[in-house]
């Protein structure tokens, strides 16, 4: 337990300190959000993995998550989340959510079971999207949304559940209707027709849905990128 303290107050120090010029370009300028960030790529990497069944990168992925959970128990967190405009009993019901979920992809993985660690994964994924509303830009959010849908639509075909999958491609359509006007708005607007194209391609027959999966999952990360989500 010591060792595990040690290691997300030195994990902590790096997040939020963010020393290197590199780093500092590519995190976001709120330290709050920098950590959420952090908490996000190891659960996009704990979920690619467990999607692979490379079950050494999901326990490398899923050890970085249980790392950056800690890092979200810190002062060193817990005051720039506020200051943002983070509310603090939310944060202490998340952290509950977290563990629960980190303890169900542990206990997926102990029986290389790829679709329950991908589903943890997703979990963990939500958690970090309900924590960054009240301090996230609203368009960055949205992407972050439609990022997470993205990653629920590839668990729903991973498991043949058909009724996730349409229930996800209508929650996508309709978040999708009122995200792209307001991006359509922006001087200069972002480039959509990947998205719009992947959208529109989905719930197709076999090979090409998947492939319309693949490609509403990197035209939603490229919209982050150019949000700066």
């Amino acid at each position: 337990m010591m060792a595990r303290m040690l290691l997300a107050l030195a994990a902590a120090a790096a997040i939020l300190a963010a020393p290197s010029a590199a780093f500092a370009q590519a995190a976001p300028s709120n330290p709050a959000r920098a950590a959420l960030a952090a908490l996000e790529r190891q659960a996009d990497a704990l979920f690619a993995a467990a999607a692979k069944r490379d079950w050494t990168g999901a326990k490398i992925a899923l050890d970085g998550a249980k790392g950056a959970v800690d890092v979200l128990r810190t002062q060193r967190f817990e005051g720039p989340y506020a200051d943002a405009g983070g509310r603090m009993e939310a944060l202490y019901a998340a952290r509950h959510r977290l563990d629960t979920a980190v303890a169900e992809a542990d206990i997926a993985l102990g029986v290389t079971d790829g679709p329950s660690a991908m589903r943890s994964a997703n979990r963990l994924t939500e958690i970090v999207w309900q924590l960054g509303a009240p301090i996230d830009p609203p368009l960055v959010h949205q992407a972050q949304r439609l990022a997470f849908l993205a990653r629920k639509l590839e668990y729903g075909r991973a498991i043949g559940d058909k009724v996730l999958y349409a229930e996800t491609v209508a929650e996508i359509r309709q978040l999708w209707s009122g995200f792209r006007p307001a991006l359509a708005a922006r001087k200069p607007p972002p480039d959509l027709g990947a998205t719009d194209a992947a959208i529109a391609r989905l719930g197709g027959s076999g090979r090409e849905d998947a492939e319309a999966v693949r490609r509403l999952g990197a035209a939603a990360q490229s919209l982050r990128t150019t949000l700066g989500g």
